[in-house]
């Protein structure tokens, strides 16, 4: 008996594998778990995974620090290069250099003003949801004013169309969990 399966079914699997993790990822988030986001540059997810090679030469180029390797046993970039952005976020270099040290193709220029995710506030943990005086996430943003802006209670709200998943928001959000998470691209 043959028990090889056909390239389509193996990225079938593989496909639900992901959309598992992704859905145990998003549980973990709202439990306190650190969420990662992809490097810029990814096409999506399933041919990131596929083309990494896993040589961290994207790590080594990135004048910031954000890119890590993924430590997280079962997560399902474990091994590759992501963005853990409550730790460091993303600068969005002009120049791009993690996509330029990649030479597999996962990270590739054509796809360097792609978002990596959409931040997403959880009004239940936000300090200016709970009447606090609290700006961080509106004032540390590159995009202020487009990406996050206030409503009329002075509470930030996210323009997905405008937000470039970047995690600064995530990383200047002052509570214990932030209450700002970056919500990954599906692809």
């Amino acid at each position: 008996m043959d028990d090889r399966i056909s390239r389509k079914d193996f990225f079938r699997e593989a496909l639900n594998f992901f959309r598992d993790q992704l859905s145990h990822a998003s549980r973990q988030s709202k439990s306190g778990t650190e969420r990662f986001v992809l490097p810029p540059g990814v096409e999506s997810p399933e041919l990131y995974l596929e083309k990494c090679n896993q040589c961290y030469d994207c790590v080594g180029k990135c004048p910031h620090y954000a890119l890590q390797v993924c430590r997280q046993t079962g997560h399902f970039a474990e091994g590759c290069p992501v963005i853990e952005p409550r730790r460091q976020p993303c600068y969005w270099c002009s120049d791009f250099p993690c996509i330029a040290a990649c030479s597999t193709g996962a990270l590739q220029m054509s796809f360097k003003e792609r978002s990596l995710g959409t931040a997403v506030i959880d009004p239940e943990s936000c300090l200016a949801y709970q009447g606090n005086c609290c700006q961080a996430c509106v004032n540390n943003c590159p995009l202020a004013g487009t990406a996050i802006q206030f409503d009329r209670q002075l509470r930030p709200v996210v323009q997905a169309a405008a937000c470039t998943g970047c995690g600064i928001c995530t990383f200047y959000c002052p509570t214990e969990v932030p209450a700002i998470t970056i919500e990954l691209n599906k692809g």
